[in-house]
């Protein structure tokens, strides 16, 4: 995963985002927070969601 620092220092946009998540078997457990890396494609005019956790199943480490 790319740091911000070096995609900032070469002049890609970037930030972080939160996600407040639940367990799916667990509804009523407490939550819990999950940071995604998220950087700009100027030729597709596209911001893109990184997450470090890595492909599983139905969990890519990007969105489009």
């Amino acid at each position: 995963m790319p740091s911000r620092a070096f995609l900032r220092a070469n002049q890609i946009s970037s930030a972080i985002s939160y996600q407040l998540l639940t367990r799916a078997d667990d509804v009523n457990e407490s939550y819990m927070i999950h940071a995604l890396n998220i950087l700009y494609i100027k030729y597709s005019n596209k911001w893109v969601w990184l997450d470090a956790r890595g492909n599983k199943e139905n969990i890519n480490d990007y969105s489009f």
